[in-house]
């Protein structure tokens, strides 16, 4: 094959503690190739490196790419990080992670630029660029999976704060002294909310004895099982969803009072569940919030699914952040 001559090129990617989702682009953008691998980070940090530049490679060399002809690579991490320096800290999900310099690895490795932003931002960017939030000023994106995760996006701009800290939505405490959550706080929005929230609530009812059809399957219980189980009636896996709806409605009635969002996209896993779960949740986030920052406010489903990354990790090659 000949090498192409003619286009620019640039790779995305966003990656956690169990997958790494990658991308090559034309410069329209769009996309030419992907490549999805498990993570394996139980391996370790080196390990997950390798897997990331070979990834990268791969991509590259099935177009059979000049190097002069790769503008940039954007890599969507968890955080807690430092996108000025490429910095990982220490995430949870990825064990012996801590202080990793990911940027200039893979800088040294391509020689090429390189941006690292936190995954929730780049879901948020990838939106607000080409997804749902297309055309608005001021976004809140928050995706509900494993855990809570939050962009937000402020005149125009993805909001970093201080210490690249902004957005941490599932980490807002709505209950004092509630259910433990996996950073250590109680009473987080995640620790509710989200598919292991969502579960661990499920087993401790079950273990008053509520009856329920989930009785026999509570060594294979999921969020989704429990919504489907909800969907046909039982009663304990009702309450479960409308008790996750009432505090994600009110997790979202926080942020609409402080932030007066245009438009909230909700994704991942949970978020999938349909209306047994937007319509209460709407309802409540109407009872908390003002009445004018919800008149025209909007509250949609992801548009780019797990693309949304991917997409926001090569947001900053086209635009200003």
């Amino acid at each position: 094959m000949r090498p192409n001559k003619q286009k620019k090129y640039l790779v995305g990617l966003e990656f956690g503690g169990t997958n790494i989702k990658a991308a090559l682009f034309d410069n329209t953008p769009k996309i030419i190739q992907q490549e999805f691998q498990p993570t394996h980070a139980q391996l370790g940090v080196e390990s997950v490196l390798k897997r990331i530049k070979k990834i990268i490679h791969n991509l590259i060399d099935k177009e059979n790419i000049l190097s002069n002809h790769l503008m940039g690579i954007g890599i969507a991490s968890p955080g807690p990080l430092d996108t000025k320096k490429g910095i990982i800290f220490n995430s949870p999900n990825l064990p012996g992670w801590k202080r990793v310099p990911l940027k200039n690895v893979i800088k040294r490795e391509f020689n090429v630029p390189v941006i690292l932003e936190k995954d929730t931002n780049a879901i948020a960017l990838g939106e607000y660029w080409m997804g749902n939030g297309k055309g608005v000023d001021h976004l809140i994106c928050i995706t509900i999976g494993t855990g809570v995760g939050g962009g937000i996006i402020l005149n125009g701009q993805i909001w970093h704060g201080r210490d690249d800290l902004g957005g941490e939505i599932g980490h807002m405490i709505i209950e004092k002294d509630g259910l433990e959550c996996n950073c250590g706080n109680k009473g987080c929005l995640e620790a509710f909310v989200s598919a292991t929230g969502i579960v661990k609530r499920t087993i401790q009812a079950l273990n008053k004895g509520r009856v329920s059809s989930l009785s026999k399957k509570r060594n294979k219980l999921t969020s989704e099982l429990i919504f489907n189980e909800a969907k046909k009636g039982d009663r304990l896996s009702l309450e479960i969803v409308h008790e996750t709806a009432e505090y994600l409605g009110i997790g979202l009635a926080n942020l609409v009072n402080i932030l007066n969002p245009e438009i909230i996209i909700l994704g991942g896993g949970v978020s999938h569940s349909g209306e047994i779960l937007f319509r209460p949740t709407l309802k409540e986030l109407k009872k908390g919030a003002f009445l004018r920052g919800v008149e025209h406010l909007k509250v949609l489903p992801s548009k780019l699914g797990n693309k949304a990354g991917i997409l926001g990790s090569i947001y900053p090659f086209f635009h200003k952040t």
